[in-house]
């Protein structure tokens, strides 16, 4: 119907289905984020720590 094809033109419906098709953009607070969200997040953020303390370890050991 026309009151349908309105809907989904609607900017605030355009945003739900972006959300449910692509997820919740990375930077937005935590609580919007499902679980397997917060997974990958604390995988990522665990990965980049790592990184990091390899990183200062070789600077360390190259003085």
């Amino acid at each position: 119907c026309e009151d349908c094809r309105a809907l989904a033109s609607t900017p605030l419906y355009v945003g739900i289905m972006d959300r449910i098709r692509h997820g919740v953009h990375e930077n937005a607070p935590l609580v919007y984020h499902g679980v397997g969200s917060l997974i990958e997040i604390a995988r990522r953020k665990t990965e980049r720590v790592q990184q990091l303390r390899l990183t200062k370890l070789n600077a360390s050991r190259k003085l």
